[in-house]
């Protein structure tokens, strides 16, 4: 590919085929995506939205009128009519039309010169990272360096354009915590994603985070076994209520916040004030400072900005509760990882997702179970 030119990626109806829509120009193409994508985000339900024509010929040119022209000969889109050139006016508008909208879609990636690019682009042609400190420096240059050899999904797709063109993003936000490319990806986007020459990408995740730093400075050892056996599986077991293990960990967060006075949160809230009153005490004062969501994403944050610095011989990057890495050094840093929080008084519980058995450390039923098989 010449490096004057980029791809961008627009919505075309599955059913068209790709030497069809050589009859299409760009404009016509990006126009067309973008007004569903605008109708979808807005949930317009089959209105128009209106465009004005300024901004028109700015992003397509003196002649954009054409190629809107072409997608109604298509009859991919609608015009209505309709339109006020006055002061207190309105501008001409446009949806898809109704056959169209219904049919599904697929990503179709044109090229284009970087200046055109430019103009559709956004805040994705260039990378805001804010490279203030050395923290932020380091994880840069390590994020640099991961790349997704192949996309299929259109969040892959996204993922893809952002890190082959360098895009990491890295900010703080308000509660400490770092904000990046790959960090905000869904995670069906990041499978495949490779971290330099230490393979795919992997997140050694903190085990019940929150719980764990509810209880740094208390120690409750009942507290710490619940965290290891599952802490959402320990509430159900005095409940009857049948929900998901995500449903329980949602309640969880309710109990804990500062107005919870009924529903199912506010009968945990009662289960873990009756067995864990010093934790519940703490989570109050929490609550009173701010919140104790805001003071345990702040917690984590400072703690896992502390084990990166600390351990720079060690290829990661922050994932809010965890640490991203390349799976061929997933195992060493998960036991680093584990003797530094035990360390700073947490429990010391991780796991490593996605889940691979290869990843996974061997137990004695494991080394028994070679042994039976020889």
């Amino acid at each position: 590919m010449q490096t004057n030119l980029l791809d961008f990626i627009v919505y075309v109806p599955k059913n068209i085929r790709k030497a069809s829509l050589n009859r299409f120009s760009w404009q016509s193409l990006i126009f067309y995506s973008l007004l569903r994508i605008k109708s979808i985000n807005n949930k317009t339900n089959g209105k128009y939205l209106n465009f004005n024509s300024r901004i028109l010929k700015k992003k397509y040119g003196k002649e954009y009128r054409k190629h809107i022209d072409f997608l109604l000969k298509e009859k991919w889109i609608e015009e209505n009519k309709k339109y006020k050139n006055a002061a207190n006016g309105f501008s001409k508008s446009f949806r898809i039309s109704d056959l169209n909208f219904q049919w599904i879609h697929k990503t179709h990636a044109i090229k284009l010169q970087k200046r055109i690019w430019k103009k559709f682009a956004g805040k994705t042609n260039e990378d805001t990272s804010d490279l203030t400190s050395y923290y932020l420096n380091l994880i840069h240059r390590r994020h640099n360096t991961l790349f997704l050899p192949t996309a299929r999904s259109i969040a892959s797709k996204r993922l893809k354009v952002k890190l082959d063109r360098k895009l990491p993003n890295l900010k703080f936000g308000n509660n400490g915590r770092v904000y990046s490319t790959i960090i905000v990806s869904k995670s069906t986007a990041r499978k495949g994603v490779i971290f330099g020459k230490f393979g795919n990408l992997v997140n050694i995740d903190v085990t019940s985070m929150i719980q764990q730093l509810l209880n740094k400075e208390i120690q409750d050892q009942k507290w710490n076994s619940w965290i290891k056996d599952d802490f959402p599986s320990q509430i159900m077991k005095h409940f009857d209520q049948k929900l998901s293990r995500t449903e329980v960990k949602e309640q969880f967060m309710i109990a804990i916040s500062k107005k919870c006075d009924f529903g199912f949160a506010a009968d945990i809230r009662g289960l873990l004030e009756q067995d864990f009153p010093l934790i519940m005490n703490h989570v109050d004062e929490l609550n009173e400072r701010s919140s104790v969501q805001l003071e345990t994403q702040m917690q984590e944050a400072r703690i896992i900005q502390d084990f990166i610095l600390k351990h720079q011989f060690l290829e990661v990057i922050p994932a809010h509760d965890g640490v991203f890495c390349g799976e061929k050094i997933a195992l060493e840093v998960q036991d680093y990882l584990e003797v530094f929080l035990k360390r700073n008084g947490m429990a010391g519980y991780t796991k490593i997702k996605p889940d691979n058995p290869l990843l996974r450390r061997r137990t004695t039923v494991d080394v028994l179970m070679d042994l039976c098989s020889d």
